[in-house]
């Protein structure tokens, strides 16, 4: 771990899986059927990604279902490797690059799904590594890496009253676990601390679809992160580095308990299909809560996806964060022809390292 989590400045909040990340970090590109639309997804996700966007969604998919997918900023990984594939300790690379100014980060994120007569089970790992060193005598890391353990159930209704109507609902039951590492460093020492973290947590959801003659519409309303609390255990030692003799000191770990509250989170999506043309329009808006370690805020997402035969284009939108610290722009396209092919990217306009490429493949019948 310390080989690759060496010296580098605090990017925004270090917290844990799934949770409130904020611009590159959060895992957007879970799945890129609906990452290319901007993760437009809540009133219109009818697979294993359900597991992500919103449980109803599991109603209308197939009866089986197979789906692997995944994403990742590789310019930041790559640098990071090149960066540092030979170090093995803080504070001599900081004696080695005092006047060097560094700045790389990465993040990944994937997708494994099977979902059998309308019960999913999904594994989502997501991590993230940043590194910004300035000129200096001092430099601190963070990285991350999580997933979620992921059970879905759905019921679907039908309205008597409105016969053209559908109301699906879903849950998620979830199991988290996560590891987070920090590193702070100077010439003469480093502080290093691993904290795991485990729990589980709920998410609720429901998507209601009204097919007319007119314009038809899906709206859906998500909770994410019912009661979920994740228990840790930090561990943390001191190592002292002697440049006259090219020792490293380590002292005996210090181990403390401690705990994290994922915020909740309540999406309202909404879409439509411009008749015609077909092009199919969607729009979520996700609230999500204040905690210990940050403060509340929204994020927009926009997305549109045209069909043509087998194939089908998409784009989208993603904006909001804290201090609006989140602005990217999606695109993407969709084979389905014996199963389906979908490839899309993100790009982050306020750190083009963090631009991820993201695809998925799969079947259901």
């Amino acid at each position: 771990m310390k080989r690759i989590i060496v010296v580098c400045a605090i990017l925004g909040s270090m917290i844990s899986a799934g949770f409130a990340l904020e611009s590159g970090l959060l895992p957007y590109g879970v799945g890129a059927k609906y990452a290319g639309m901007g993760g437009a997804a809540a009133a219109i996700v009818d697979d294993i990604s359900s597991a992500y966007f919103n449980p109803a969604g599991i109603v209308k998919s197939g009866r089986v279902e197979l789906k692997l997918g995944a994403g990742a900023a590789t310019e930041g990984l790559a640098d990071i490797m090149k960066v540092f594939g030979n170090v093995s300790d803080p504070t001599k690379f900081i004696a080695d690059n005092v006047s060097n100014t560094i700045n790389v980060n990465g993040n990944m994120n994937a997708l494994i799904g099977l979902n059998i007569a309308k019960i999913g089970l999904t594994v989502i790992p997501v991590g993230s590594l940043a590194f910004v060193k300035p000129a200096g005598f001092n430099g601190n890391a963070v990285a991350m890496m999580a997933y979620e353990g992921i059970l879905t159930l759905g019921y679907g209704l039908s309205t008597p009253i409105l016969p053209v109507a559908t109301l699906d609902l879903g849950a998620n039951i979830k199991y988290v676990g996560a590891a987070a590492a920090t590193v702070a460093a100077n010439l003469n020492a480093s502080t290093n601390s691993v904290t795991n973290y485990s729990g589980t947590g709920f998410d609720l959801g429901a998507k209601a679809k009204i097919d007319t003659f007119a314009i038809p519409f899906s709206v859906a309303v998500v909770i994410k992160d019912l009661g979920e609390t994740l228990s840790g255990t930090t561990k943390a030692t001191t190592s002292t580095y002697d440049p006259a003799t090219g020792t490293t000191t380590t002292s005996p770990a210090t181990e403390t308990n401690t705990s994290i509250t994922a915020p909740q989170t309540i999406v309202i999506g909404a879409s439509t299909t411009i008749p015609g043309i077909g092009l199919k329009v969607a729009a979520d808006i996700d609230s999500v809560g204040s905690t210990s370690y940050q403060s509340a805020y929204t994020v927009t997402h926009l997305g549109v996806e045209y069909p043509l035969a087998v194939l089908a284009l998409r784009a989208g939108l993603i904006t909001g964060g804290t201090n609006g610290s989140i602005s990217m722009t999606t695109i993407g396209a969709g084979l389905n022809f014996f199963g389906n092919l979908n490839i899309a990217m993100i790009m982050d306009g306020k750190n083009t390292k963090n631009n991820q490429m993201v695809f998925d493949t799969g079947f259901a019948f």
